[in-house]
């Protein structure tokens, strides 16, 4: 039976991580676009989650509920991956210990 190599798990596992990461921030910038108004190729806000969000021009948008909701989602995000990384790992456990016997 052909046997799937313990670093290509871990490739995968690791391909699969960034890739997530990489769809939260698109997503993070979309939203930043929609609640704040920012216009895609300007200015990129300086923004600090919880703190300050602005163009840096001076002008301020206060919105701590959105601020709180994307903490919100982030951290849900956060914590699918972890689970996502530990079923993998578990499934990839069994396998080795079965192909030693």
């Amino acid at each position: 039976m052909l046997e799937i190599p313990a670093w290509a798990i871990g490739v995968a596992a690791i391909c699969g991580g960034v890739g997530i990461m990489v769809l939260i921030m698109q997503l993070g910038e979309g939203l930043q676009r929609s609640l704040f108004g920012i216009k895609r190729g300007g200015r990129k806000p300086s923004t600090v989650i919880g703190m300050h969000v602005g163009t840096g021009s001076g002008e301020t948008t206060q919105n701590p509920e959105a601020v709180e909701d994307l903490q919100r989602r982030v951290a849900e995000l956060e914590e699918r991956v972890d689970f996502a990384e530990r079923l993998l790992a578990k499934q990839a456990q069994p396998d080795r210990l079965i192909n030693r016997e």
